[in-house]
């Protein structure tokens, strides 16, 4: 899976990891987390240094409430609070022997409780939930209760609270809405702290990642160039190496055909033998497998339809919390290509399910004449039968003439050969959302409906389904919360708002513009209620402990430097007094050294009263 990478990780980095499906790049994340501990070669992580991963899939079992598990994050700082108080008591005893590991130690901890410290615990809890799409009325709900997607957002926002030096993120946009997506995207862009992920969203990519990092056939490429800027890279490079491809493949035929011509002759059988030699000796190039493998996707003709495909009248569906969707009104007409877009949660699925009578529903749902029907479920690629292989899963559902073209129609899906004969229990994610998208080219279709079509597939593989579904001439109801799929690909789009649609004309972009700024950037969230008297003079007198705790910290530090100043200063001065005054320009750069020595001491000393000054003004001796 690896083959002698390297690879190193500086601070405020923002880095993707990029590379085919199968490329190891989630085990990359788990050795460095530990989680993978059988590899050769070696793994330094700096003292002190802080990870947190979130896993592609993952399940919390706690049964405690989302804004309690979010507040876990916190116990990091409570930790340190406590290392810190336990250092100022070692420091404070006259004995101590290693004074400058002690206030060492106090200065790496102080500065990580300044990053991961917050005066207002709950209303940052309430903005990261906000964020990820969580409602007010949902926060303290038990997690036990939330589907896997929802509690991946969960631990996302503990994460993300948590403010790690280093976060791995393996595929974070999987289970959030186009408006969490852009949120998160806000607040990777002002992290302070580095981070690696894994996404098959290019736009995400782009908007927050500055260097790019491909794992590929166990080796590892790194550039600090943005995901496209990366790509459009290789792409030359690609483009270069397939013409030395060509040009050498050219030479190697010609010079077969020289040695075939003079072997048999005996006055040139010793330059053909040369010649033999020469082609032995050649470095042989290879064309990039990107070129030869690559998933072929076009959708059958689609036969004409009546001018209205799709009509609904006073749709509604009810669950036991409530109305979902309340008394809908739409048409859908033939060649249209329609967005539905909306709040995770809030319907979106249901209308899709209710439209194609897949759920049961209040009020009328009808197909237009001639109708031929393709759905794609966001559990597709899970329903498929582990059991079955490949070739069985697409043979047992081809009828007529396609029969003879199943393993065609596999192998532009890239299942040829023995992977044709793999069983579905040992496909991975994106591979059996290939196969579940390859049972739609089964019989021609003129509508489809698509519910989050490219969860798993890799960017390659996305744009291969947008060109596709660019070239359907059907017409295409998709819910998707990749707006680079999206962009370009759609006329109109749908928004759920309050049970009802709201339509708009134009590309998704325009309705994000217009529709979706305000809530972008998560508000804070005014706590409910007014604490007790009892409670707000705890909460002053912890702040003021706090506070003098940091001032001590500082005079701690601060003594620790000045000390040092004064040392190297003394040095100084001994080393001057045998100065060659002969030699002017030693004298003058060793002068130089002493004078900003002596105005940092001075800028030291003025901090350290500073600091006495403030203890001694809150009634606290030093």
């Amino acid at each position: 899976m690896f083959d002698g990478i390297s690879l190193s990780i500086g601070d405020r980095e923002k880095i993707a990891l990029i590379g085919p499906n199968g490329a190891g790049k989630s085990t990359l994340l788990k050795v460095i987390t530990g989680e993978v501990s059988n590899y050769s070669g070696t793994l330094s992580i700096p003292k002190g240094q802080s990870i947190g991963y979130l896993a592609q899939h993952l399940e919390v079992q706690k049964d405690i409430s989302i804004r309690e598990r979010a507040g876990e994050a916190f116990q990091e700082a409570q930790e340190l609070e406590r290392k810190i108080t336990a250092l100022e008591d070692q420091l404070s005893d006259p004995e101590l022997e290693d004074h400058e590991k002690v206030v060492a130690e106090l200065v790496s901890y102080t500065e990580r409780l300044a990053i991961v410290s917050s005066n207002d615990q709950v209303q940052q809890i309430e903005q990261i939930l906000k964020g990820l799409g969580f409602e007010p009325n949902m926060f303290d709900s038990p997690i036990k209760e939330l589907s896997g997607g929802w509690k991946m957002r969960v631990e996302l926002a503990r994460l993300l609270l948590q403010k790690p030096d280093l976060l791995l993120l393996d595929e974070p946009t999987n289970h959030l809405d186009i408006v969490s997506i852009l949120w998160l995207e806000q607040f990777l862009k002002n992290y302070t702290g580095s981070f690696l992920l894994i996404s098959h969203d290019k736009l995400f990519l782009d908007n927050v990642t500055k260097r790019t990092i491909e794992l590929k056939r166990g080796k590892l490429k790194d550039a600090r160039l943005s995901y496209t800027a990366y790509m459009d890279r290789a792409e030359e490079e690609k483009q270069r190496n397939n013409k030395s491809f060509a040009q050498q493949q050219k030479q190697i035929e010609h010079t077969e055909e020289l040695i075939n011509k003079f072997r048999a002759k005996k006055n040139k059988a010793a330059f053909a033998q040369s010649l033999i030699k020469k082609l032995d000796k050649m470095d042989r190039l290879e064309l990039d497998d990107d070129a030869l493998r690559s998933i072929r996707l076009r959708f059958p003709p689609a036969p004409r339809a009546g001018k209205v495909v799709l009509e609904a009248k006073g749709l509604g569906k009810s669950y036991d919390k409530g109305p979902v969707l309340s008394d809908v009104d739409l048409v859908i007409g033939r060649g249209e290509k329609i967005a539905l877009v909306g709040k995770n949660g809030i319907g979106k699925t249901t209308l899709l399910k209710a439209l194609i009578n897949k759920e049961s529903h209040d009020g009328e749902v009808n197909l237009g004449h001639n109708v031929e029907l393709g759905y794609f479920a966001q559990d597709s690629p899970e329903q498929l039968d582990p059991k079955k292989t490949v070739f069985s899963t697409i043979d047992d559902q081809a009828v007529g003439d396609v029969r003879k073209q199943v393993r065609a129609i596999l192998g532009s899906f890239l299942f040829s050969g023995e992977d044709a004969e793999k069983r579905v229990s040992v496909l991975s994610g994106g591979e059996k959302t290939r196969l579940a998208l390859c049972q739609l080219l089964l019989s021609a279709k003129n509508l489809l409906v698509l519910d989050e079509p490219t969860n798993h597939l890799d960017i390659q593989a996305k744009e291969v389904l947008k060109n596709a579904l660019l070239d359907f001439d059907g017409t295409l109801l998709i819910v998707s919360h990749d707006r680079e799929l999206l962009h370009g690909l759609t006329d109109r789009v749908y928004q759920i708002v309050d049970g009802d649609i709201k339509i708009h004309h134009g590309d998704l972009y325009d309705h994000l513009h217009k529709f979706l700024d305000a809530p972008i950037e998560a508000k804070p969230i005014k706590k409910q209620g007014l604490p007790s008297e009892q409670n707000k003079t705890h909460q002053k007198k912890k702040e003021n402990n706090k506070k003098v705790r940091k001032i001590r910290s500082g005079i701690r530090i601060l003594e620790s430097k000045i000390d040092q100043l004064e040392k190297r200063i003394a040095l100084l001065e001994v080393e001057m007094s045998g100065l060659d005054h002969s030699d002017q320009g030693n004298i003058e750069g060793t002068y130089v050294g002493y004078n900003e020595l002596k105005h940092e001491l001075s800028e030291a000393m003025k901090d350290w009263e500073g600091k006495v000054e403030m203890l001694s003004a809150m009634g606290i001796e030093q």
